[in-house]
């Protein structure tokens, strides 16, 4: 077989079953990213909230984390340990949404001191969550002075710096949905949503 057979032979078979060349049309290809746009701009809200959501719950259990090892750390050292809303790791601060530290209260003043051990510090929560406070006791929040932490004593109980039994709760919100953190007067911590049964902030 001649090269010239050969070629013509190749030709043939690129061939479609109707005699023209494989490969899209300008309209086929089109048609395809139109679809492509299509099912992205349908599937683009639905990543969005699934994104915001997961977010809010990542906070939330940011806090729980920064609940718990509080708590163990102040039976390990029996020393109160406390959980604080702070702008800057350095001073008690009074907005849950600008971070918090962990420390213990190592001289025994329920202050935040030089003395004192910070154990960890988280930064301000993402733009599109907000803090829900309330009244005390929700929010984390001492009815009798309006301060906000959360105190553990030697042996594991959340208590007022008064050395009352402290139960509270903490709302963190996207606007759609809400995490709550509940502690009960035993230091029993979980993460829920209000529509949850057990997670209405009033049987505190």
């Amino acid at each position: 077989m001649t090269p010239s057979m050969t070629r013509k032979r190749s030709r043939r078979l690129v061939r479609g079953r109707h005699g023209r060349a494989g490969g899209f049309t300008l309209i086929e290809l089109l048609t395809t990213v139109a679809i492509i746009v299509v099912i992205l701009t349908l599937a683009a809200p639905s990543f969005t909230t699934f994104q915001r959501n997961s977010e809010l719950t990542g906070v939330a259990n940011t806090l729980l984390a920064s609940l718990s090892s509080a708590r163990s750390e102040a039976m390990k050292r029996d020393r109160n340990t406390l959980v604080v809303p702070t702008a800057d790791c350095k001073t008690w601060g009074a907005d849950w949404a600008q971070g918090w530290l962990v420390f213990v209260d190592n001289d025994l003043s329920q202050g935040l001191n030089s003395g004192d051990d910070i154990l960890s510090c988280e930064p301000k929560v993402p733009e599109a969550v907000t803090v829900k406070t309330g009244g005390a006791p929700e929010g984390f929040k001492d009815p009798n002075n309006g301060k906000l932490y959360m105190m553990f004593n030697g042996s594991g109980y959340p208590r007022l710096v008064s050395g009352a039994f402290q139960s509270s709760s903490l709302d963190f919100t996207n606007g759609d949905e809400t995490r709550r953190i509940i502690s009960n007067p035993s230091g029993r911590l979980r993460v829920c949503k209000p529509a949850d049964s057990g997670c209405s902030a009033d049987s505190l």
